[in-house]
């Protein structure tokens, strides 16, 4: 097809700023009410929540989108809020790893992302800057 993007083309670099890990939902949840109340950025669940049958950060059994419904669907949108993701789901590895990240943005400009950083780094030592990119075609 003419019109075919190369697979090459439908990655984004950006930059994620991760203030801490673990692999508790609650614990890396506080921290997300800590950076918000640091940053004034609000916290955006994307749709998702912590099912704790599935020990799984996932979308809702009947959301409208079939094929997630149930699962993980990692951020894409670059903004400033908070939310809670898979680390791996931003290191283009297998997400079957349980590490959670608490995230305090995906940032498409590594500025943006070091502004955050130096606002989370008084509380959050071992904050850090994730280089990465972001899958950004269909994912159907």
């Amino acid at each position: 097809m003419l019109n075919e993007v190369p697979e090459e083309d439908l990655w984004e670099e950006c930059y994620l700023v991760v203030a801490d890990t673990g692999t508790d939902y609650y614990t890396l949840r506080g921290i997300l009410e800590d950076v918000k109340h640091i940053t004034g950025q609000e916290i955006d669940t994307f749709g998702r929540y912590y099912n704790v049958e599935k020990d799984s950060l996932i979308l809702p059994e009947d959301d409208a989108d079939e094929m997630w419904a149930g699962a993980y669907f990692p951020r894409r949108e670059m903004t400033p809020a908070g939310s809670i993701e898979y680390l791996d789901a931003y290191r283009r590895r297998d997400t079957s790893s349980r590490m959670l990240a608490a995230v305090a943005g995906l940032f498409a400009e590594k500025r943006g992302a070091d502004s955050m950083l130096a606002l989370i780094r008084k509380q959050y030592q071992g904050a850090w800057v994730m280089k990465t990119e972001v899958y950004m075609g269909c994912m159907h």
